[in-house]
């Protein structure tokens, strides 16, 4: 297949964003956009996880992240800043844990991190 090359516009790369933090795939995104799937990587690491460069395995832990019922809640309480934190501390937590975690487990890390969040904004 062959995919639309060129500069992004602003506004397929805010497109971008918005289906990641909807939830879908890569390859759903960059069938959507006819780009190149590395191009639409490229974009989700760049622009919507800001805190360090991910793993592909931290990258997929985002993604199962962003498909969860209280993602639209915690994007509404933080800013971009923090959001990125919060991406990247839910995917190291669930690598410690080996991605085995509980429900009720998940519920603790969530207010871990949100927590971790607001102690840092206060000081």
């Amino acid at each position: 297949m062959k995919f639309k090359t060129g500069r992004l516009s602003n506004e397929e790369i805010a497109e971008i964003e918005r289906m990641s933090d909807s939830g879908l795939s890569i390859a759903e995104i960059s069938k959507k956009l006819n780009r190149a799937p590395e191009t639409m990587d490229n974009v989700i690491r760049m622009k919507v996880i800001k805190v360090d460069q991910l793993t592909e395995q931290e990258l997929r832990l985002v993604q199962l992240l962003k498909s969860r019922p209280f993602w639209k809640s915690v994007i509404q309480q933080f800013d971009d800043e923090e959001l990125g934190h919060y991406q990247y501390q839910w995917a190291k937590y669930n690598i410690q844990f080996s991605t085995d975690v509980t429900h009720a487990e998940e519920s603790q890390i969530c207010r871990a991190i949100e927590l971790d969040i607001l102690i840092h904004k206060n000081l």
